[in-house]
């Protein structure tokens, strides 16, 4: 696999309240995460207001997930309700995205 992990690893930032200083955590997360970690010690089983259902993580560690290498990111050619992914490759990967073993090119 020639995908750098780092490229797939979003910067999120995050300042829990009465926090000094920084952490760092290598934990895989997205911006689908923002709201798990907004609601977390604060309220006992959140739930989304427009769905009812609750607010979680756990789809992202109940399976693997697929990332794609498209390049493909200009919004001006590449918007709407589908996107053109057809330059990239697909992966799966699972746990530590920093461990190439967790990751497999998918065909």
């Amino acid at each position: 696999i020639a995908l750098d992990a780092s490229w797939c690893n979003p910067i999120l930032l995050v300042k829990d309240f009465n926090a000094e200083g920084f952490k760092i955590d290598n934990t895989f997360m997205t911006n689908a995460d923002t709201p798990s970690l907004a609601t977390q010690g604060l309220m006992d089983n959140p739930q989304n207001p427009f769905t009812g259902k609750e607010i979680t993580s756990e789809e992202k560690i109940s399976h693997p997930q697929l990332v794609n290498s498209s390049n493909n990111w200009d919004t001006t050619k590449n918007n709407g309700n589908t996107f053109n992914t057809s330059d990239g490759h697909w992966y799966s990967v699972h746990d530590n995205i920093f461990e190439r073993k967790n990751w497999q090119k998918l065909d």
